[in-house]
């Protein structure tokens, strides 16, 4: 809409003055009607707005047609841009308004050109030192890009959380910051988790800076249009500390319900009951009622067995009887999935991927599944596959039974999430990102990042035809045709 209204300032000639006044004042009555307080914003079919795509947390881009399996072996790098600093990029890049939009570890907030990936500008938030690293972490996870009304008129904003727990909301167009909210006090709090947007709120998890010390994690719920906490809840009670929210949250828009894994706590200095431990939680979206909770059964857990990923939603025909699932990860090597009608019954199927383990480097697992209608794909770090032995691997699961339809036995993990278009999968291993033939799982496409720390944490993204995906290197790659 903001195109269209610059392109009648730019030809004024073209039409009557009466026309481009009717037009001007329609375009805005839409705009304002598109995206009223409270109603959920939906980008155009070329946008990659929010973490995964979408509030379902699928992954999958059903209008991307350019890169193809016929296509994909001909990609090739367009550009590269290097982050000053070599600042570690693990997030998701976003596209909207001609733009690209990521973080960095040293905090900071870009918008690039998606021709060169020069920043436009680029804003400065805030860091944390990292727990025993000592490190500084700044931007870690995904922006949501969403148009709001900001003091009544309708604004393309950037939400994201940085450093000391606080959540961002700046200026899609210009950088600047319009709020900004800190979640938690606690100097080891951290945000990990990307953003959602829903009825006119962001949500959004607290963790610890990795455990290190674990701090009262929670979840939260502010209006987007000023910041102001609407809802909280705390994950354990008072005088108690983890059960830290790593993954993004997911939203089944149209039930109204909201999803989300916690991590582990710690038991040595509380006694009270901490039932939402190692838990996938459904909330009531617009009041944060509990609706259910589904905890890992005693045999099942570890010393370390977080949900350290996002559900993703699904659907799910079993026995001749469609089902709503969510499905999630955890890092004992399980990937569950639960009816969202019936959460607290537990698994209708569940399959392990790797041993499980405290080290999603070496043997768990912290990949947010891809949906495509047909197939989940996930991933992990070391396993077996038939006899051999695999450093990583890729699957994809039947989402009515977790059998697995394909395997790939990888060289290095997979740590990030996995991004879907049709006929492809694309997801990082070690330092080197893969583009695989979705229906066999056999490799297409492959690009090896040779820099220092050179590793694909963060989740592709396809717009328009280009693959973008950020480094540890601190670099943000193109690929086209």
């Amino acid at each position: 809409m903001l195109d269209f209204i610059g392109q009648l300032r730019l030809r004024p000639k073209s039409i009557g003055l009466p026309l481009a006044v009717f037009l001007l004042v329609l375009s805005m009555v839409v705009a304002v009607v598109s995206y009223f307080p409270k109603q959920t914003a939906h980008a155009a079919v070329t946008d990659w707005t929010t973490f995964q795509g979408s509030n379902s947390r699928t992954g999958f881009d059903a209008a991307e047609t350019t890169i193809n399996t016929s296509t994909a072996p001909n990609l090739n790098l367009h550009w590269t841009f290097s982050n000053p600093g070599h600042a570690q990029i693990t997030a998701q890049v976003m596209e909207a308004n001609s733009m690209l939009y990521w973080g960095d570890w040293n905090g900071v907030l870009h918008a690039s050109d998606p021709a060169t990936g020069k920043d436009v500008w680029k804003t400065i938030l805030a860091t944390r030192p990292g727990g025993c690293s000592h490190k500084p972490k700044g931007v870690i996870s995904s922006v949501t890009v969403a148009t709001v009304p900001i003091n009544g008129t309708p604004t393309s904003v950037v939400f994201v959380g940085s450093g000391p727990a606080t959540l961002y909301a700046v200026n899609a167009l210009t950088g600047t910051i319009i709020w900004q909210q800190t979640l938690n006090s606690d100097p080891a709090s951290f945000i990990y988790t990307s953003t959602s947007i829903y009825q006119g709120s962001i949500y959004i998890g607290i963790a610890s800076t990795g455990d290190c010390p674990l701090v009262q994690a929670g979840f939260d719920r502010l209006d987007a249009s000023t910041g102001q906490i609407q809802n909280t809840i705390q994950t354990v009670p008072n005088g108690c500390i983890g059960a830290s929210v790593w993954g993004a949250p997911a939203i089944d828009e149209q039930t109204g319900m909201v999803y989300f894994g916690t991590g582990n706590v710690d038991r040595k200095h509380c006694t009270l009951p901490m039932p939402l431990e190692d838990s996938l939680i459904e909330l009531n979206a617009s009041n944060f009622s509990m609706v259910a909770h589904w905890p890992l059964p005693k045999t099942e857990k570890g010393q370390d067995t977080d949900y350290g990923s996002n559900p993703t939603l699904f659907q799910a025909t079993i026995n001749g009887v469609s089902h709503n699932m969510v499905g999630i990860v955890n890092k004992n090597g399980f990937y569950y999935a639960l009816d969202r009608t019936n959460l607290a019954a537990g698994p209708l199927w569940q399959v392990r991927l790797t041993p499980g383990g405290a080290e999603a480097f070496k043997n768990a697992s912290i990949v947010g599944a891809s949906y495509d209608g047909t197939s989940l794909y996930v991933g992990g770090s070391s396993t077996t596959i038939g006899t051999q032995q695999c450093a990583g691997s890729l699957d994809a699961l039947d989402p009515s039974t977790g059998a697995f339809r394909w395997q790939d036995c990888l060289t290095a993990p997979v740590l990030a999430p996995v991004l879907g278009v049709p006929g492809l999968v694309v997801f990082g291993s070690g330092n080197t990102m893969i583009v695989a033939d979705s229906s066999n799982g056999h490799t297409l496409y492959s690009y090896q990042d040779t820099l220092l720390n050179g590793n694909f944490w963060g989740g592709a993204m396809i717009s328009n035809g280009v693959l973008y995906e950020g480094s540890r290197s601190g670099t943000l790659f193109a690929f086209g045709l």
